[in-house]
């Protein structure tokens, strides 16, 4: 289940930005044009990226995540969600 896993985090990186920054995330937007929005912090863009790979590999081509990828996940979002990523 860590592909699942890993996309529970995508979604939960998503809501963070939707707390942070309103308005900011529009439902039709990819993760990859999430990850270039002004409203993404630079430090938090290679988290919020990370995850979003992995992710996009599993859901649409059918690559399987296993313990490492989601271990690299757990830590990107870890990363991401630290108010230091938030700074301006």
């Amino acid at each position: 289940l860590f592909a699942e896993a890993a996309h529970l985090l995508l979604l939960r990186s998503v809501q963070d930005i939707e707390k942070r920054q309103p308005r900011a995330v529009r439902v039709s937007l990819t993760t990859r044009e999430i990850a270039s929005i002004k409203a993404l912090p630079e430090a938090a863009r290679p988290a919020f990226t990370l995850i979003g790979s992995v992710v996009e590999r599993s859901l649409f081509g059918g690559a399987p995540v296993g313990a490492p990828d989601f271990a690299d996940c757990r830590q990107a979002y870890e990363a991401f969600a630290l108010p230091e990523g938030w700074r301006a």
